[in-house]
């Protein structure tokens, strides 16, 4: 059962990056699949925790920016906050590309009755819960880690996936006992789920590839909105000043 729960989150974790509409006809399976993986209220959630719990935190680790936050109290909040507006354009973008891509992958490998029935699983208040607890939990905690150890390097495919990992762990060690039974009885008997299984590799090949281009791409208007802002908080900072 643990096996299991860890299945079913992971196929919902795969996802997570996606957000927008998908360019297919209304109503079709594969559009409800996923959107059921991915409702648009945890694709929020997910930016948001990230800009205002996962950056801060992480950023938080560097010296060099906590001393200049001590004597320039809010550098740290300017510095995250001037990029969320350009970061969230980039966030969308990903989502629809994402979206896309996930959805001739469905639409390629599994039958139509196959995703139905997937889709119905995670519309289950467990399943829904599953889809929750991944966006509540999930870690970028290696890869920010990385960032900051080597701000001039790439995001490595290994980096997401130990944050894939511990975002995993995090959403089963919240399972109850009675949840893992009622999975195994839900998912665990789901011809649709067997072959939804079966394309994970493939969905693990898309959502790495796009996360990883998205990362080590250059963005100059980002880098200059960040140093805009942060120069400009730092010029009114009364101890630099003195």
């Amino acid at each position: 059962m643990h096996n299991l729960a860890i299945k079913c989150a992971s196929a919902f974790l795969l996802s997570t990056i996606s957000v927008a509409a998908l360019a297919q006809v209304a109503s079709s399976p594969f559009e409800d699949l996923a959107n059921a993986l991915n409702p648009p209220a945890t694709d929020q959630q997910v930016f948001d925790r990230w800009m205002e719990v996962d950056i801060p935190e992480t950023l938080a680790q560097d010296p060099d920016l906590m001393a200049l936050d001590e004597v320039c109290p809010g550098s740290l909040t300017v510095l995250v906050e001037s990029g969320r507006s350009l970061l969230k354009e980039d966030f969308i973008r990903d989502q629809d590309r994402y979206r896309r891509e996930v959805a001739a992958l469905f639409a390629d490998r599994l039958s139509p009755e196959h995703a139905a029935e997937v889709a119905a699983l995670y519309s289950t208040p467990l399943g829904k819960k599953l889809v929750q607890s991944v966006g509540d939990n999930q870690s970028l905690d290696f890869v920010m880690e990385e960032a900051l150890a080597d701000p001039y390097g790439d995001t490595t495919a290994e980096a997401l996936a130990k944050d894939d990992e511990r975002t995993l762990r995090e959403v089963v060690q919240r399972l109850t006992l009675a949840e893992k039974r009622e999975l195994s009885d839900l998912f665990g008997k789901s011809p649709g789920f067997r072959a939804f299984e079966a394309i994970q590799d493939e969905l693990v090949a898309i959502r790495t590839r796009i996360e990883l281009e998205t990362a080590n791409e250059e963005d100059p208007e980002l880098e200059a909105a960040m140093e805009q802002a942060l120069g400009s908080h730092l010029a009114s900072c009364p101890a630099l000043a003195e």
